[in-house]
């Protein structure tokens, strides 16, 4: 099922990523099957609504708490 989300808004201790690629590989099947839950403190917004645990892209939010990364990195 693909959809349109809003954008999202890190809580202070998340990023927000401008996603260039993603990989989608067995983790990211069992997770979509029920097979494997994802962990407790994992972003359920993600988690519901995009496919590829691994990515790499740009950051364009930071949450106040993070540290070492910044909007552009």
């Amino acid at each position: 099922h693909v959809t349109e989300v809003g954008i999202y808004t890190p809580a202070a201790d998340e990023v927000l990523i401008r996603v260039a690629y993603t990989g989608v590989n067995r983790p990211d099947e069992l997770q979509r099957s029920g097979s494997y839950p994802p962990p407790a403190d994992a972003s359920l917004y993600l988690s519901l609504t995009y496919l590829g645990l691994e990515v790499s892209g740009e950051v364009v939010a930071v949450g106040a708490a993070v540290q070492g990364l910044q909007v552009g990195a």
